[in-house]
């Protein structure tokens, strides 16, 4: 397998990427990640890795060789794997026959003009809270990083400096901690990944949804498309209260 550095990305394009792949695409424009190919004259499958995420391309082939497992393997380990043929699935099921676990997550519609802005501006109101949505800045990123559970707002961009350049996000603060917040898990041109969370003790109270909402209206303002996609059902259903329509489930995998 040959690493592609960031320039030479976009030949895995071949391989007819769905736009909602944001995560892909961060990738391929160079943004964070990391990719592999077979071949650069003659490209047959490669391999993105991105966050927690670890993305399968093109066909799998016939004769595996050595290389090609172990990468999966190491980069595979623990992360969320997604493949949109299902060869690979074999793959993964003779390779790691003891050490993987399919599991489901949850699709919506792409569809920009879905967005009721009323409504998102009504659940931004925070008269019934103690609490102000405030934007991403460089200090509060670094703040992020103090807890491992906000740390997922910002940190698989490059670095902090990437992630104020090309991402975007909102929360709230409580006792100099972040409490709640969503914001860019990834971005490509044209779009983001949202991830979204709230601390343990501030859950169920609406704060998220705020967040949310926020960062969506921010994002139709930009031009950019704010994609959706749930790992549970109780994320599904938060997308659905902001204008998501869900599309489909899907299975995929991680391996021990």
């Amino acid at each position: 397998m040959i690493e592609l550095f960031s320039k030479e990305r976009m030949i895995l394009n071949e391989f007819f990427i769905p736009r909602e792949e944001v995560c892909v695409w961060s990738c391929l424009e160079g943004i964070m990640g990391r990719a592999w190919i077979n071949d650069k004259s003659y490209p047959l499958y490669g391999v993105v890795a991105v966050a927690d995420f670890l993305f399968l391309l093109g066909h799998a082939p016939k004769d595996l060789s050595k290389e090609l497992i172990n990468l999966i393997g190491t980069f595979g380990r623990n992360q969320i794997i997604v493949f949109y043929s299902t060869d690979w699935e074999n793959v993964i099921l003779k390779e790691f026959p003891d050490n993987n676990t399919p599991f489901k997550r949850y699709s919506f519609y792409w569809e920009p003009e879905v967005f009721n802005r009323t409504l998102l501006e009504k659940y931004t109101h925070t008269e019934d809270i103690p609490y102000e949505i405030v934007p991403f800045t460089l200090e509060i990123a670094e703040l992020s990083l103090q807890n491992n559970f906000t740390a997922d707002f910002c940190m698989f961009y490059e670095s902090l400096d990437s992630f104020i350049e090309n991402g975007i996000g909102f929360c709230m603060i409580h006792n100099n901690e972040i409490v709640t917040g969503a914001s860019s898990y990834s971005t490509c041109n044209g779009a983001i990944d949202i991830t979204i969370g709230t601390i343990k003790e501030y859950r169920r109270k609406g704060l998220a949804l705020k967040c949310a909402a926020k960062l969506i209206l921010e994002c139709l303002e930009r031009g950019i498309y704010p994609r959706w996609d749930a790992a549970n059902l109780e994320s599904v259903e938060l997308a659905k209260k902001l204008g998501y329509r869900f599309k489909e489930e899907y299975q995929v995998y991680t391996i021990k």
